[in-house]
């Protein structure tokens, strides 16, 4: 692209302005993404979302086996 990364993103931050679309996403600039999945019933997966969720909740005991 011909820019350092760094330069690239000092150059966002400094063009930071509120009220500006271009760097300032808000649900009313969004747009959707292009996955529309909902998931499925696989228990592995389900498994490490409730681990998941223990975690984010705080619970440092939650282990495979606690679930």
């Amino acid at each position: 692209m011909g820019i350092e990364p760094k330069d690239y993103a000092r150059s966002l931050i400094a063009a930071e302005v509120v009220g500006n679309p271009a760097s300032s996403p808000t649900p009313a600039n969004d747009r959707p993404g292009p996955y529309q999945g909902r998931g499925n019933n696989n228990r592995w997966g389900q498994q490490l979302s409730d681990m998941l969720q223990a975690i984010m909740n705080a619970d440092f005991d939650a282990n495979s086996s606690s679930l």
